[in-house]
């Protein structure tokens, strides 16, 4: 029973440690097609921004204590901020602005 139980965790040993045969760096690595981009925030960092193609990392929005929450559109164009109002508690400050340039909209 001992040797089962070995030869049963030494097989899932092998299977786990399976490594994968495509570089992630090589122009036909599967990942590079896939369109779009991913927008994350990074603790105390700021917002960024990977384009999935290019494989490349940048800030979109440098890190802001008064910013509660973001949003980007759909066509990857506006970027909304939704900011604290200093001295009023309550009140919330809506912000939208162009991803190229930084120009404020509203």
């Amino acid at each position: 029973m001992k040797k089962l139980t070995l030869l049963f965790c030494l097989s899932i040993f092998l299977v786990a440690c399976h490594k994968e045969k495509d570089d992630p760096g090589s122009p036909d690595n599967e990942m590079k097609k896939l369109p779009g981009s991913i927008y994350y925030k990074w603790a105390d960092e700021g917002i960024f921004v990977i384009d999935l193609p290019s494989a490349s990392r940048s800030l979109l929005l440098p890190d802001r204590v008064q910013r509660n929450d973001w949003d980007i559109s759909v066509d990857n164009k506006y970027v909304l901020e939704s900011s604290d109002v200093q001295g009023d508690y309550q009140a919330s400050q809506f912000t939208l602005s162009n991803i190229s340039d930084g120009a404020i909209l509203k």
